[in-house]
């Protein structure tokens, strides 16, 4: 049996997480939903990524050799052109996996139950860097005739693996942190509502 490959795992700098779905995978009925736990990072435009987009172009260099570095998609995306004026000014990040990602505090200690990372906390990621090879097929005009063509495209995606919470920004929405505690009603375990990543649609960059 062949030996898998081991991935290089890069940690990103600090950027502001977007379209959270880290407590459970998106399996809604969005249009992007795929059952994968994701988060996008934003990144701002003065942070020096040169070194992480070094590794990116590298790996997908070393797998395609006979590619064209041009052709070959990073998945480090420029904000200022998505479709979404809130990624103006900053690099964008989309990281998924199929398997719930680790997630530690600044001083890389395990995150307890009660702490949730959400869209809008400041975050670091640990991720795989993943170059891919996909087969699409398109549609050519040729001589007046629609002509469905096959085509190969390359690309390096970066894998979410593990979640650094530098500063929590969104508490989830719940407004438990206002309020002290008091005797009176206590919800079971099976009272209390299921808390996932945003219900927002979301694409991938």
């Amino acid at each position: 049996m062949a030996k898998k490959e081991k991935k290089q795992v890069v940690v990103t700098p600090a950027g502001t997480a977007a379209y959270a779905w880290v407590e459970k995978p998106d399996s809604g009925v969005n249009q992007f939903s795929d059952d994968k736990y994701k988060v996008t990072l934003l990144i701002p435009k003065e942070t020096d990524i040169t070194a992480l987009q070094a590794i990116c172009d590298a790996a997908g260099e070393a797998r395609f050799p006979d590619v064209d570095p041009a052709d070959i998609a990073s998945p480090i995306k420029d904000g200022d052109e998505s479709s979404k004026e809130e990624f103006n000014g900053f690099w964008t990040i989309t990281m998924k996996s199929k398997f719930k990602p680790k997630c530690v505090d600044a001083k890389k200690k395990p995150l307890p139950e009660s702490v949730k990372i959400f869209s809008g906390d400041l975050i670091k990621v640990a991720a795989a860097v993943n170059p891919y090879e996909t087969t699409d097929t398109i549609v050519e005009v040729v001589k007046g005739k629609k002509v469905k063509k096959t085509v190969k495209a390359y690309g390096v995606s970066l894998a979410l693996n593990a979640i650094q919470l530098l500063e929590k920004r969104n508490g989830g929405g719940d407004g438990a942190s206002y309020f002290d505690e008091e005797d009176g009603f206590e919800a079971e375990d099976d009272d209390v509502p299921e808390k996932g990543g945003d219900s927002e649609d979301h694409e991938d960059f």
